[in-house]
C-alpha cells in the first residue's frame, strides 16, 4: 500500500478534516494564512468547500519527492486518497505551479474534474514571489476565487480574514522584583523580539486545532 493510501502523506492527512495544509517547509505568515483561511471559510459557507495544500518543499512530502515539481500529479494523488471527503476541488500549490483535482460543480451537478478542466482552472496563474509560504498562499487565494466562480459560487470582492482563536483570560501573577541581567547577554532584548512571533504562531495552531472535529 502506498504512503498516501496509508494516510501518511501530510497534506492528505490534514485535508481529510481541514480546509488547509499550510506547508511546514515554509509556512506562510499568520496574517497571510488567516486571509487564505477566510476565503476557504467563505467557500464552505456557500456549500462549496475548496481544500488547499501548500507544498513549499520536500519536507512536505513523504514518499515521492518528485511530486514537488509535478503539482497536478500530486493533486490527483491527494484527491484519490480523500475523494470521499471532497465536495469541491482540492488545490495544490508548489513553487513549480498549480494542480487542481477532485470533484467540481457544473450546472449545479458535482462530477469529477477532467484533465482539461484542471488545466483550465490553473491556466495563467503564476506562483507569486519566490515560492515561499506567503507567495504560495497568495497564489492560492487567486486560484480559490477562480475555482469558486467556475463552480457557480463566486466570492465577494472583500472577504474578511479568518478570526484567530480567543486567548483565554488568566489572572495576572503577583508582581515580583525585577531580576538584574547582564546587559551583555542580550537575553531580555531577544525575549521581546521573539515573544510576539511565538504568540502569533500559538494562536494560529489553536485556530487550526479548533476546526478539527472531535474524535
Amino acid at each position: 500500500m502506498g504512503t498516501a493510501s496509508a494516510h501518511g502523506d501530510p497534506a492528505s492527512h490534514y485535508l481529510e478534516t481541514d480546509a488547509l495544509y499550510p506547508s511546514f517547509a515554509s509556512q506562510p505568515s499568520v496574517e497571510v494564512q488567516l486571509r487564505l483561511l477566510g476565503l476557504l471559510e467563505a467557500t464552505e459557507r456557500r456549500g462549496y468547500p475548496v481544500k488547499v495544500a501548500l507544498v513549499a518543499g520536500e519536507a512536505d512530502l513523504v514518499d515521492d519527492l518528485g511530486m514537488l515539481k509535478t503539482p497536478q500529479r500530486y493533486a490527483d494523488t491527494v484527491a484519490s486518497t480523500i475523494g470521499h471527503e471532497l465536495e469541491a476541488p482540492v488545490l495544490v500549490v508548489t513553487p513549480y505551479g498549480l494542480g487542481v483535482a477532485g470533484n467540481a460543480a457544473t450546472n449545479g451537478v458535482l462530477r469529477p474534474l477532467t484533465p482539461g478542466d484542471s488545466r483550465r482552472l490553473a491556466r495563467g496563474i503564476d506562483v507569486e514571489g519566490d515560492g515561499d509560504g506567503d507567495g504560495l498562499a497568495r497564489t492560492a487565494m487567486t486560484a480559490v476565487r477562480r475555482i469558486a466562480r467556475a463552480g457557480g459560487h463566486p466570492l465577494p470582492d472583500h472577504v474578511a480574514p479568518a478570526e484567530p482563536p480567543a486567548v483565554p483570560v488568566t489572572t495576572a501573577p503577583a508582581a515580583t522584583a525585577p531580576v538584574e541581567q547582564d546587559a551583555s547577554s542580550g537575553g531580555s532584548s531577544l525575549l521581546w523580539l521573539v515573544a510576539p512571533a511565538l504568540i502569533s504562531l500559538a494562536l494560529l495552531v489553536m485556530y487550526l486545532r479548533s476546526r478539527r472535529p472531535a474524535t
